[in-house]
């Protein structure tokens, strides 16, 4: 009599979205030795969870193969997001004992650094009172939780005597 085995079940994982830069491991399923086909920015092509750190969209494409020597495959695709442009604007000067409301562009929230001399350092907007010449660092975070950063320099000038 003939033996027909069922091909294994092999799940290549979910979909990924990751930000440009960034890395996702990926997660194969069902099988007992694993071959990514398609191997473009993998850590090692041979396992069945290996790091991706594609700067593109890619499509994946696992086999795998179980105890019986039965083969399948599955895709799965990461897709890459770009990062956010975060503008706060060019550098300026000011004179001491002055105010200036700052504004960002570029993202959805703001945490600006250093918060000392700001009101309201998690906005778009924020008012500046430095009493020194200081760079401030505003990290944007967009929609897709992609995070960039800007800095913004405010040199500070005495009083005329």
């Amino acid at each position: 009599f003939i033996i027909v085995n069922a091909l294994p079940f092999v799940s290549a994982g979910n979909d990924e979205v990751i930000c440009i830069n960034d890395s996702v491991q990926l997660n194969a399923t069902g099988a007992q030795d694993y071959v990514w086909l398609i191997f473009t920015d993998l850590s090692d092509s041979l396992v069945s969870n290996p790091w991706s750190s594609s700067q593109t969209n890619i499509q994946y494409i696992v086999q795998g193969t179980d105890n019986n020597g039965c083969v399948n495959v599955d895709s799965m695709t990461v897709t890459v997001n770009s990062l956010p442009i975060i503008d706060a604007g060019i550098d300026f000067e000011m004179c001491i004992n002055d105010s200036i409301d700052l504004l960002v562009t570029g993202a959805i929230d703001y945490i600006w650094s250093p918060s000392t001399d700001l009101i309201n350092s998690t906005t778009d907007s924020p008012t500046a009172f430095p009493t020194d010449t200081i760079e401030y660092i505003v990290q944007g975070t967009d929609g897709n939780s992609c995070v960039n950063f800007d800095t913004l320099i405010i040199t500070v000038n005495p009083l005329p005597v």
